[in-house]
């Protein structure tokens, strides 16, 4: 048998396994853990998993493709061993950072005590066996396209305490501006749990008890040593959850485009004559152009969709958007329109459709 029938029987023999799998509803064990195994193995010893996405490639749209998506989704946060499970836990802290323009503090490091505390409160939720925090600070970027392999590497130092090596993602380094935009940083840590035990970091129970601790997240960034010892440094800071690290990726993405848009209404001349709102759904680029218009100025906003996210995401961002920063009665349109109408709305109010901004 030649490499290439080699292949092709291995792509085969997964995608026969999940369709297994999907045909008992998730219910054959051994087929699970079979797929698991696979898929895990691959991810960590190869530099992309070509046999599983051979397989989803084979799968299509069949039920039995979203669960391979959703195996390599877990085989890329969850490593198994015999005696434990390793598992990538997530962060997300909105931050900025004001200092005068000539101070040049940066930092890339949250505060540890407040780490600590924070992981010793979640492993008590959680019951897991062990949970240890990343001091360095993260952007989705970073931790989304970091490999299985320098992840695991990074989860395996931190199990051992070592708080500061060289494998693992690249770290984030953040400068103080005079005019700080919000920015989405992420704190990493890892998740120690028996083989037989629950993840249960993501259930709703968990988030409810969890979401009293995660202050310490913002402490962390907000109260670290070279902001507190800097009268002329102000700094935010806003958690977003605790999450595994891909749905932690995708709370923070979303959450980021939320400041964003708040920061631009807040500062946007909304005039006398009240704020109008006109956007369109570009599917094809997978984003949401967003018109914003007054009697003095008008603006356009880009909302990059997210993975499967849909309008819905957008337009509730929208409404509670406009709910804290526009007054009540001053928006006087928000409407979804076509292209063909958006393009002209953009024409006449004087929009480029190269730079989004008035000309």
């Amino acid at each position: 048998m030649n490499i290439s029938n080699i292949f092709e029987h291995q792509v085969q023999l997964l995608a026969d396994r999940v369709r297994r799998l999907e045909s008992s509803h998730g219910a054959d064990q051994a087929s699970y853990e079979w797929i698991r195994k696979q898929v895990s193995s691959e991810l960590i010893n190869k530099s992309r998993p070509e046999v599983a996405s051979a397989a989803l490639g084979e799968l299509g749209c069949e039920h039995a493709g979203e669960r391979l998506k959703d195996m390599l989704t877990h085989c890329s946060e969850h490593f198994y061993f015999e005696d434990r499970v390793l598992s990538a836990i997530a962060v997300p802290v909105a931050f900025r950072m004001k200092a005068p323009a000539n101070n040049q503090i940066e930092i890339s490091e949250g505060e540890r005590r407040n780490l600590t505390t924070l992981a010793a409160m979640a492993r008590n939720v959680t019951g897991s066996r062990n949970m240890v925090f990343d001091s360095h600070l993260y952007d989705g970027k970073g931790l989304y396209c970091c490999s299985a392999k320098r992840l695991l590497g990074r989860l395996q130092h931190l199990e051992k305490g070592i708080l500061s090596p060289e494998v693992g993602p690249t770290k984030r380094v953040i400068n103080a501006q005079s005019e700080p935009a919000w920015q989405m940083l992420y704190l990493l840590g890892v998740q120690v749990t028996d083989v037989e035990g629950g993840r249960v970091v993501n259930d709703e129970n968990s988030q409810r008890r969890l979401g009293n601790w995660t202050y310490h997240a913002e402490w962390a960034l907000s109260q670290c040593n070279k902001v507190l010892s800097d009268r002329g440094i102000t700094a935010q800071a806003q958690a977003h959850g605790f999450w595994y690290l891909s749905r932690g990726i995708q709370e923070g993405e979303d959450k980021i485009r939320g400041h964003r848009l708040k920061s631009l209404l807040a500062n946007f001349d909304q005039g006398v004559r009240g704020v109008k709102f006109h956007y369109v759904h570009e599917s094809v680029e997978f984003q949401v152009r967003l018109m914003i218009v007054s009697q003095p100025m008008t603006v356009e906003f880009q909302w990059k969709l997210m993975g499967d996210e849909s309008l819905d995401g957008f337009c509730k961002e929208l409404a509670h958007s406009i709910l804290q920063v526009i007054p009540d009665g001053s928006a006087l349109v928000v409407q979804q329109i076509e292209m063909y109408d958006y393009r002209n709305l953009a024409h006449q109010h004087g929009l480029s459709w190269m730079l989004g901004a008035m000309q």
